[in-house]
């Protein structure tokens, strides 16, 4: 059965929490769990609240992903995710003035330059098909 991106994440998260938990645990113990009860209420709601908008972010992040792999498809996805990271270095160079390295831009270069070819040949064979029709 297909399940919607909604539905999908949904059921992922359910399996991913238990394994995430179980992973903190056989890490680092209770303790960073008895030093957040241990805290005072207002440090308490720091960490809740900065904890709740991470998680926020990132299920808006898994969520796009999701919608963008079924209207996309698979490697069209895999493309776009290639890119988020030129995006954030870029954002942080606009943001931040973060200091890039040649090394950098030659391989930012390279991905942008590959997404290009990659699209430009997944157009021409569409256009390919649909001559053949």
């Amino acid at each position: 059965a297909k399940f919607d991106p909604c539905t999908l994440m949904f059921w992922a998260s359910l399996p991913s929490i238990a394994f995430m938990f179980l992973g903190s645990v056989l890490a680092e113990g209770m303790e960073p769990y008895r030093r957040l009860a241990g805290a005072d209420p207002a440090a308490q709601r720091s960490v809740l609240l900065s904890i709740t908008a991470l998680c926020g972010i990132a299920c808006v992040l898994n969520l796009t992903q999701l919608f963008v792999t079924k209207d996309l498809g698979a490697v069209a996805g895999q493309l776009i995710g290639k890119v988020k990271p030129v995006l954030t270095t870029l954002g942080g160079i606009v943001l931040f003035r973060e200091v890039v390295t040649l090394l950098e831009v030659v391989g930012f270069v390279e991905v942008m330059v590959g997404v290009y070819v990659f699209s430009r040949m997944e157009q021409a064979l569409k256009a390919e098909d649909e001559r053949k029709l």
